[in-house]
C-alpha cells in the first residue's frame, strides 16, 4: 500500500493516530501475523477513490463494496485469492478503527455491524488493579525486587529508561528521578511517593551498598547492579518481575503476562482514573504528544460505559 499513499489530511491524521490507539490497546502494529494498520490505510485509499472526504460520511455502502473489493483482490505475494482469515482480519481492524473513531467523536454511530474476530492473534493489554499491584509488592523478597516494581510501576518507566539509570539519577532528598535517556532522547523529571522514595533509599543505601563494599574494584555507576557489579540488563529487570509474579499466591496473577510495560500501562491508567490531568500524565509518562495519553482517557470512558450497563 505505500504505492498508494492517503492524500485526504483529515483521513491520514486519523490513521496515524489510530496506530497509536492499538499501540496502547496491545496490538501488534508491526510485521508479525496481522498489520492492522495496513488494513485501514488500504481502506481509506478504496473510500477516498469512491469520492469519499468526511470520516462521518462513510457508510454501510462502502464498507459492503470495500468487503466485496477484498474477497476479489488477489494476495500481492501469491496472486491468490485472499484466505477467509486473512478477510476476518480485515474486517476485525475496520471495526477497531471505527471504534475508534466513536471514542473520539469523529463520527456520531457506527456504519455497520462489524464481526467479532475470535482468532485475533494478540489479546488487548488488560491493566493491573490496585489490589494486585499491592500483592506484587507484598511478593518481593529483596529490596532491589521493590526498586523495580517503584520504577516501573510508581514511575511509569519505559524498560530502557530503567536500565539506563545511573545513581546520581535518583534525588532521595528532592523526591525525583531523572530520566535522561528517554524515548526520542528526551529528559523529564518524575516525582517521588514517599512510599518510593522509601523503597529506593533503602535499596541504594543497603542491599546495594552491601554488594558494592563486597567488590574491591568498583567503578560501575548503574542504579541496578548485580551482586557481581554489574548493571542488569532489560531482561534481567524483566526476570525479576517474573520472578516476584511467579510467587504471588493468586493463581489469576500467575496466569497473566505481566511485563515492565504492563506496569507502566497500568499507573497510567490509574492516574487517569484518578483524576490526574491529562498534561501531567503526558510529562510523567513521557509521550511526544498528548494524543497518545489520551487514549488512557478513551479506554476509561470505555469501562465506565461498561460498568453503567452492567450495574
Amino acid at each position: 500500500m505505500k504505492k498508494n499513499p492517503i492524500k485526504n489530511l483529515v483521513f491520514r491524521e486519523s490513521f496515524f493516530n489510530f496506530k497509536k490507539y492499538i499501540g496502547v490497546l496491545g496490538y501488534r502494529t508491526t510485521k508479525k501475523e496481522v498489520y492492522f494498520p495496513e488494513y485501514v490505510k488500504e481502506f481509506l485509499v478504496f473510500v477516498e477513490k469512491k469520492g469519499v472526504e468526511v470520516l462521518a460520511h462513510i457508510t454501510s455502502r462502502e464498507i459492503q463494496q470495500y468487503h466485496i473489493y477484498i474477497h476479489q483482490r488477489p494476495n500481492k505475494y501469491t496472486g491468490n485469492p485472499l484466505s477467509d482469515k486473512t478477510i476476518q482480519q480485515h474486517m476485525y481492524a475496520l471495526g477497531l478503527y471505527f471504534d475508534f473513531l466513536l471514542n473520539i467523536e469523529a463520527i456520531q454511530e457506527l456504519p455497520f455491524v462489524f464481526p467479532k474476530f475470535v482468532h485475533a492473534p494478540h489479546q488487548p493489554r488488560e491493566v493491573l488493579s490496585m489490589d494486585e499491584v499491592l500483592e506484587l509488592y507484598g511478593a518481593c523478597n529483596s529490596l532491589i525486587d521493590k526498586a523495580v516494581l517503584t520504577l516501573a510501576y510508581g514511575c511509569g518507566l519505559r524498560r530502557n529508561e530503567i536500565y539506563s539509570l545511573n545513581l546520581n539519577d535518583i534525588y532521595i532528598r528532592q523526591s525525583m528521578v531523572v530520566v535522561r535517556n528517554g524515548k526520542r532522547g528526551k529528559t523529564r523529571s518524575i516525582p517521588l511517593t514517599e512510599s518510593g522514595k522509601n523503597d529506593l533509599k533503602n535499596y541504594i543505601h543497603h542491599e546495594r551498598q552491601i554488594w558494592v563494599e563486597a567488590i574491591t574494584q568498583y567503578n560501575n555507576p548503574a542504579l541496578l547492579i548485580s551482586k557481581q557489579g554489574q548493571r542488569l540488563s532489560g531482561d534481567e529487570i524483566n526476570s525479576r518481575v517474573k520472578a516476584i509474579v511467579a510467587r504471588c499466591k493468586s493463581r489469576y496473577i500467575n496466569s497473566r503476562h505481566i511485563t515492565l510495560h504492563r506496569l507502566r500501562h497500568s499507573i497510567a491508567t490509574h492516574m487517569i482514573e484518578n483524576g490526574a490531568g491529562i498534561e501531567f500524565v503526558r510529562d510523567f509518562l513521557g509521550h511526544a504528544g498528548i494524543d497518545t495519553t489520551n487514549i488512557y482517557v478513551i479506554k476509561r470512558k470505555q469501562r465506565t460505559a461498561l460498568q453503567k450497563q452492567l450495574l
